[in-house]
C-alpha cells in the first residue's frame, strides 16, 4: 500500500513538470533540457512501481529500492516546491515591487543568478540520484506495466456490520477479483 503513495508522488511530480507554468519557468531560468531528463526517467521508473508493489512484498531487497525511490522523490518535490516559490516570488515582485525590492532582491539569496545556478546543481543532483537508483530496477527483473490493474473493492460481508467510512477496502489483482466474484462476495467494485 505505501507503493500505492510512492506511485501517487510520482505522478504528482510529473503533472508539476509537465504544467505550462512550469515549463515556462524553466525555459526562462535555462534548466529546461534537465528537468526534461528528469521526467522522462520518473516516467519510466513510475512504469515499473506497479510491478514492483506486486511482488515487494516477498523481496527485502526491493522494499529497500523503494525506499531509496521515495527518498530521491521527496527530495525532487522539495526541488520542485522551491522552484516554484521562486517562480512565485518572482511573479508578486512584477507586480507589487518598487525598485527598492528589486535592487533588494538582486543582492539577496534570491538573486536571479545565484538561483539559477543553484537549482540547476539541485536538479542536476536529483537526476544523477533517480538515474542510480532507477538503475538498479533490472536486479529485480520488474517489467513495465502499462495499465493499472489494481481495483479497490466493498467486500460484502463487512457491509452489514460496519458503517461506509468504515467497510473492508482492498487493493487486489484482478485474480484476486475473478476470485472474489466467482465466490459472489463482491458488493461493489470501483476501477482507477
Amino acid at each position: 500500500m505505501a507503493e500505492s503513495f510512492i506511485f501517487s508522488i510520482v505522478e504528482s511530480l510529473i503533472e508539476k513538470l509537465a504544467s505550462r507554468a512550469f515549463q515556462e519557468a524553466s525555459e526562462a531560468l535555462d534548466v529546461y533540457d534537465h528537468l526534461r531528463e528528469f521526467e522522462k526517467t520518473l516516467s519510466l521508473v513510475k512504469a515499473v512501481l506497479l510491478d514492483a508493489e506486486q511482488k515487494q512484498e516477498h523481496n527485502h531487497e526491493l522494499r529497500q529500492w523503494l525506499r531509496q525511490l521515495k527518498s530521491v522523490f521527496y527530495d525532487a518535490e522539495d526541488v520542485l516546491d522551491e522552484f516554484e516559490c521562486q517562480t512565485l516570488r518572482k511573479q508578486v515582485l512584477k507586480v507589487h515591487g518598487n525598485i527598492k525590492d528589486e535592487v533588494s532582491h538582486f543582492f539577496s539569496s534570491s538573486n536571479p543568478l545565484v538561483f539559477h545556478c543553484k537549482m540547476a546543481q539541485k536538479i542536476k543532483d536529483c537526476s544523477k540520484r533517480l538515474d542510480k537508483v532507477a538503475a538498479d530496477r533490472h536486479k529485480f527483473g520488474l517489467r513495465i506495466i502499462d495499465v493499472d490493474t489494481r481495483v479497490k473493492i466493498i467486500n460484502s460481508a463487512n457491509v452489514a456490520d460496519a458503517p461506509l467510512s468504515q467497510q473492508n477496502l482492498n487493493l487486489v489483482d484482478l485474480e484476486q477479483l475473478q476470485n472474489q466474484l466467482r465466490k459472489g462476495n463482491l458488493l461493489e467494485v470501483k476501477f482507477w
